[in-house]
């Protein structure tokens, strides 16, 4: 008789949070949009689509909403 011990894998958490919706619209014939910017939590923290370079504020705020620990962005 083969016995087989099964290990299970440790199980990892993960959240997800939006940090800004995304939009699209035309305004007086021209497109505005941005997208949407997610934060994974989990073992590691992600950033999923930072926006432009002008919403530094907007991301700053939106993580500081979720977690305190972020090293870098």
């Amino acid at each position: 008789m083969v016995t087989h011990s099964i290990k299970s894998e440790p199980k990892m958490s993960y959240s997800v949070h939006v940090l800004h919706n995304g939009y699209s619209y035309l305004k007086d014939g021209v497109m505005r949009a941005n997208c949407t910017c997610t934060l994974i939590k989990g073992p590691n923290l992600v950033i999923v689509d930072t926006m432009t370079a002008w919403d530094k504020d907007v991301l700053l705020e939106g993580i500081s909403h979720h977690c305190s620990d972020l090293k870098f962005t």
